[in-house]
């Protein structure tokens, strides 16, 4: 409302349509009473005229009922039953309103019929036989009949001898479908039915339905119900001409009584439902020949002022939307200064600002996006309230924040907030956060439960304003924990490669010594008498195995696989063979194996190397748990452009410190009392021989799980190979 535009329209608007809307609704209530009379006049004159009907053909039946009983062959009771059924049924051929006719004796019961299902049933009890044996033909109320299961309206009238007396009594029964056939013919002949396209039915005083264009609605609904009127209310209504016209929900209908034919305990009447669509279809014209009129005029007016608007209002609408789409970001091109005055100075200046603020905002969206798509972590705090001012989608990423968790709140309160960030910020405070300034200091933060290693620059930022020093802190920070990582596994390779060539050197100089001095001792142990000499020789003998062992262990850290080493390996069975070696130790310790093996095919690889791999694993698992436990043991099978398997061996022992970790693997180092600390060494040293990864999971508590995971190079693959290197 408060553009200029639509105050015109506003006010043409009043000055137009109002004085027409008056004189509209002054005209119409003045014909619509007139009208709603005549319609309701015809309506309830095709109501009385379906009343007229209905009496007309229950005075037929009634009349048609005497005939029947003067019938002589219903009167000679020397007539056979096939002989009366055969009277019966032409009387039902003639007239189709009867859906069937019974004989009944002065007993009650059924001697035939046109319906075999009631022959041979006794009606003694029934009003209407009653009545009829007394000597009264009668007319009785619907009813759904007990035998035949279907609503029935049934006459009755006594079949005398020549003497007078009553011999029998005949029965016919009206259909309540073709009763309401009658009425529809009659409709149809009536030109009010075409103009209202109602229905018509017929009720009894207590509202049930006696005839229905729906079947299932006689002697089961209740017109009464439907309106929620009060029991005897349509006799009420039938008393004035007035109340009879009857309106629910989209229906008017009419109700008029029908004469009492046939000494009917409860009165009947005829109703006639039209939808209100229908009935007030005269009036809805009316209405929109005015509403056409008057919308007519309206647009004509509204066309009108809209033209005279458009000049007047049209360049500030375009000076006002090319600065609504420039504020929300939207390209603007410049705008033609070709109207009036005073807007061509609004346009030349608005030309201008959105020229300087456009390259403005485009070197503001080339920065973002640096920042947005950088690898390193950005963080800005103002310099009076510590507040963070900018979060960029590393740093979502890195401390699980999304940023409008983090933008306009304090340092202190994101530490609230985020457990990792909250290591982060106390470990930048340890490297001089309050100098402002750190210069490519790396630091170690625990980022969701594992040690990260991040490299941190963190400078003053350049005040805009030059009275302030600076605005800020802005802290940028790289993740080089995979560097490092990678770093660390070079230098512990280049180790376990610098251990492998000297632990050959030392074992080749040691064997030969060795094996001369086991020959020797071997020999004494022979030529000993004492039982104490040869337990001496013997220890002895046990400690240079074990030596040669040792000397075993160091040669195959160096001993590289040859293409001969190299068979076809079922990995599950190889499990299971070495695990049933170490099944009595298991016992032994009570520890019980679970084994969970997939469907790995055949491989190729050095069976012996693997199985040295598999033994120190499996050997560590048991050892690591003297007192009992569990030893699970699964393999995994991955598909893909590069198939692989994992093997996984985990414990429930005490497991392993984060320092026993770290040196997990290291040359002589060991956990056990015994152990020499070749042994993981070596595992590592295969593992990186197979190009494959080795992974150890493990907590002071909670058991220590290795996850190996090696190249699947499939049998068949080798073979294909091979035959292609040979041609």
């Amino acid at each position: 409302m408060r553009k200029l535009r639509s105050k015109l329209l506003v006010i043409t608007l009043i000055i137009t349509a109002l004085p027409l809307l008056i004189f509209g609704v002054v005209l119409f209530e003045s014909q619509r009473s007139e009208m709603e009379s005549q319609l309701e006049g015809s309506l309830f004159s095709l109501a009385n005229n379906l009343s007229l009907t209905m009496e007309s053909v229950l005075s037929e039946r009634m009349n048609d009922l005497d005939m029947m009983t003067m019938n002589p062959v219903l009167q000679d009771e020397s007539a056979s039953p096939s002989g009366i059924r055969n009277e019966l049924e032409q009387m039902v051929e003639a007239e189709n309103l009867y859906m069937g006719i019974v004989y009944i004796d002065t007993n009650g019961d059924i001697v035939t019929s046109t319906r075999d299902e009631v022959i041979g049933k006794n009606v003694s009890d029934r009003i209407w036989y009653q009545k009829a044996r007394a000597g009264n033909p009668t007319l009785e109320e619907a009813f759904i009949d007990p035998i035949l299961k279907q609503p029935i309206i049934p006459l009755a009238a006594p079949v005398e001898n020549d003497a007078g007396s009553v011999t029998a009594v005949i029965s016919p029964s009206i259909n309540e479908n073709a009763l309401w056939e009658v009425l529809w013919q009659r409709l149809n002949k009536m030109g009010e039915h075409e103009r209202f396209s109602g229905q018509a039915f017929v009720v009894n005083n207590e509202g049930e339905y006696i005839a229905y264009p729906n079947s299932g609605y006689v002697l089961e609904e209740s017109f009464l119900d439907e309106q929620g009127m009060e029991e005897n209310s349509i006799k009420e209504l039938s008393t004035s001409q007035e109340d009879q016209l009857i309106e629910h929900g989209n229906d008017v209908s009419v109700i008029t009584p029908v004469e009492n034919v046939g000494s009917l305990a409860n009165e009947w009447y005829v109703g006639y439902t039209v939808p209100k669509s229908g009935f007030y279809a005269n009036l809805r014209q009316l209405i929109y020949s005015y509403l056409f009129v008057f919308s007519i005029v309206l647009i004509i007016t509204v066309f009108a002022v809209f033209k005279l608007s458009k000049y007047i209002v049209h360049p500030v609408e375009r000076l006002a939307e090319a600065t609504s789409r420039f504020a929300i970001g939207k390209k603007v091109f410049p705008l033609q200064a070709n109207a009036y005055e005073e807007v061509d100075v609004l346009t030349n200046t608005f030309n201008h600002m959105s020229e300087q603020l456009e390259e403005r905002e485009r070197g503001h969206r080339q920065s973002t996006m640096i920042l947005e798509t950088t690898d390193n972590g950005v963080i800005a705090v103002s310099r009076d309230f510590m507040n963070i001012t900018t979060f960029n989608a590393m740093c979502e990423k890195l401390f699980g924040l999304d940023r409008r968790e983090a933008l306009g709140s304090s340092v202190r309160e994101v530490m609230q907030k985020s457990e990792d960030f909250r290591e982060f910020a106390e470990k930048i405070e340890e490297n001089h956060l309050k100098d402002m300034q750190i210069e490519m200091k790396e630091i170690v933060v625990p980022i969701s439960g594992k040690n990260r290693t991040f490299l941190v620059n963190m400078t003053p930022l350049p005040a805009v304003d030059a009275r302030e020093s600076s605005e800020g802190i802005v802290l940028i920070f790289n993740d080089i924990t995979e560097k490092k990582d990678m770093e660390n596994e070079l230098v512990r390779s280049e180790k376990l490669k610098m251990v492998g060539q000297l632990s050959a050197g030392f074992a080749h100089e040691i064997r030969n010594p060795l094996t001369t001095i086991k020959g020797f001792v071997q020999l004494f142990r022979q030529s000993a008498n004492k039982e104490k000499d040869i337990q001496h020789y013997d220890l002895v003998l046990s400690e240079i195995d074990r030596m040669n062992s040792i000397v075993e262990d160091l040669l195959g850290l160096a001993r590289p696989t040859r293409a001969g080493d190299e068979h076809s390996i079922q990995v599950n069975s190889l499990l299971e063979e070495l695990l049933e070696l170490y099944s009595q130790q298991a016992v032994k310790n009570k520890t019980f194996i679970y084994t969970n093996f997939d469907d790995i095919p055949e491989i190729i690889g050095d069976r012996k190397k693997l199985s040295q791999v598999f033994v120190n694993l499996i050997k560590n698992g048991l050892e690591a748990m003297p007192d009992g436990g569990v030893l699970r043991v699964e393999t995994f099978m991955e598909w893909g452009k590069e198939p692989y398997f994992e093997v996984k061996i985990k414990d429930t022992g005490s497991g392993m410190s984060e320092e026993q970790l770290e040196k997990i693997g290291s040359p002589f180092y060991t956990t056990k009392s015994n152990g020499t600390g070749l042994g993981m060494m070596t595992v590592f040293q295969l593992v990186e021989d197979f190009k494959g990864t080795l992974e150890v999971d493990s907590a002071p508590g909670a058991g220590t799980a290795f996850n190996l995971r090696l190249p699947a190079q499939l049998a068949g693959e080798a073979t294909d190979n091979d035959s292609q290197n040979v041609n």
